[in-house]
């Protein structure tokens, strides 16, 4: 991850997950928690906008605004 973000090719801009818990169990939780220690991450919270059983929420458009409040966090402008 920290190669994917530091590539000669990017922007600087940050790299922004959506934390998709409770999928994956305590295994993915703890990994999203390790990447968000790299600098220029960070995560929007979706456990709230889907369905119990499928991964992909169906209200795209929160987790778009989730991510965007992210980006703008993290770059200020």
């Amino acid at each position: 991850m920290e190669a994917w973000i530091s590539g000669p090719s990017l922007t600087g801009d940050p790299a922004l997950l959506p934390a998709m818990t409770p999928f994956g169990g305590p295994e993915v939780q703890e990994v999203m928690r390790n990447t968000l220690e790299i600098a220029n991450t960070g995560a929007a919270i979706t456990q709230d906008v889907g369905e119990a059983n499928d991964i992909h929420p169906t209200d795209k458009l929160a987790v778009a605004k989730r991510l965007a409040l992210a980006a703008w966090r993290k770059n200020g402008d």
